[in-house]
């Protein structure tokens, strides 16, 4: 459970200015007023973001933050970043069962090659799992695979989520254990939009072919507005794939400039470029003559402006401009269907409404000429309407009380 960041403050108020000046010396550097520790006043680093931790006015070495929850009947450690030294970090113990012991033969066949892509940027002598993410962009967080309801909570919570992507196959569930129903659940008792594209762990082919798919549902979040957590098993690969092909792909970067990006904000990164390079291949496939035109219009554009360039150039800036359009066209045909659906939400509800109209002035009327009350209770009237038998009698064959809204056949 998160750690009561009150209750955190009271534990280290007398031991949290020492505990800042070691992890200091620790990293041998000096601060301008030891009494008001914090970014206006220090020079730190990226090595100081990793030995001491904020909370809040306060800064606390990890070894000791990590003392506090051993000795809470065996509880570890999980950092959640939400940016660096000038944000606050947010910091919970996780049950040790929860998130430091495989679940089964399958996830700690996971853990091992996953530390081998992570490779020296893990923390951990091993891959393990535990809740973390890193923002990519102000709309854009890749983070590992929320595996309770209670994961949901605390991603709202903490990061501000409104949208999950989630990048797990049905085999990730099976090895971790995932009740993917239950954060599914969870997520709309949230108001959190959770979409699924289901690509297989480790496997290249697979990535190959389904991330167009996730690109393309990454960019329909983005377009409606949502801040978006894409998340794999550990968001290694096809998180971070999946934000790479949406940074080249629909954003126009270069492949280096975006992969760059990725691991500057998340150093564990390791998307599969063979996956890219391949689905850009397919994305370009026998559209030489379209190519062609695109190019050309490039050129003269850039000739009438004086502008640098070369053929070279030129056919580049096409082929990014043809699949960032590619894209552009899908996203169109995504937005329409979700135009088409709520149209016919409103028509149903719409339709719903009059309905309920026409039975209460009904109702009013039959009251009015028998005199009796004419109160009229919308709410069990909905409630009884909508779990009504789907044996339906004609209206002129009931007789209803107004007040009970209890009906009667008049049939003999």
């Amino acid at each position: 459970m998160a750690i009561n960041m009150q209750f955190l403050n009271a534990y280290y108020n007398q031991k949290s200015l020492p505990i800042f000046r070691t992890c200091l010396n620790m990293q041998a550097v000096k601060c301008a007023d030891m009494s008001a520790p914090g970014p206006s006043s220090c020079s730190l680093s990226a090595s100081i973001e990793d030995a001491c931790f904020s909370t809040g006015t306060r800064f606390i070495c990890r070894s000791q933050l990590a003392d506090h929850c051993s000795t809470r009947n065996g509880i570890v450690l999980d950092f959640a970043r939400t940016g660096r030294m000038k944000d606050m970090l947010n910091v919970s113990c996780k049950a040790q069962a929860e998130s430091t012991t495989p679940v089964s033969e399958a996830e700690q066949e996971g853990w091992k090659k996953r530390q081998d892509e992570a490779g020296k940027e893990s923390d951990n002598g091993s891959w393990q799992w535990s809740l973390n993410w890193n923002h990519i962009t102000s709309h854009i967080i890749v983070g590992s695979c929320p595996r309770s309801s209670e994961d949901v909570d605390h991603m709202v919570d903490a990061a501000g989520i409104t949208a999950i992507l989630n990048l797990q196959s049905d085999l990730c569930f099976e090895a971790l254990k995932i009740p993917f129903e239950d954060i599914r659940k969870r997520a709309i008792e949230r108001a959190v939009y959770l979409d699924r594209v289901a690509i297989r762990d480790f496997d290249h082919g697979d990535q190959a072919l389904m991330l167009p798919q996730a690109v393309r549902t990454l960019n329909l979040l983005l377009a409606r507005g949502f801040k978006v957590y894409v998340h794999c098993t550990a968001g290694i690969n096809r998180a971070t794939l999946t934000v790479v092909g949406y940074l080249t792909f629909v954003q126009g970067m270069n492949l280096d400039d975006a992969v760059s990006m990725v691991k500057s904000a998340r150093k564990v990164a390791h998307p599969y470029i063979d996956c890219w390079v391949e689905v850009r291949r397919r994305l370009l496939d026998g559209r030489n003559e379209e190519l062609g035109g695109v190019s050309k219009q490039i050129y003269e554009l850039r000739r009438d402006k004086a502008t640098p360039g070369n053929s070279n150039s030129d056919w580049e800036a096409a082929q990014k401009q043809v699949i960032a359009t590619t894209f552009g066209r899908w996203l169109e045909v995504d937005l329409g269907i979700l135009q088409m659906e709520f149209d016919q939400l409103d028509r149903h509800y719409a339709a719903a409404l009059r309905k309920v109209k026409a039975d209460f002035e009904k109702v009013l009327g039959q009251a009015q000429v028998s005199g009796k009350n004419s109160a009229f209770n919308l709410a069990k009237y909905v409630a009884d309407t909508s779990t009504s038998s789907s044996k339906e009698v004609p209206e002129e064959e009931l007789e209803c009380d107004v007040i009970t809204r209890e009906c009667a056949s008049t049939e003999e």
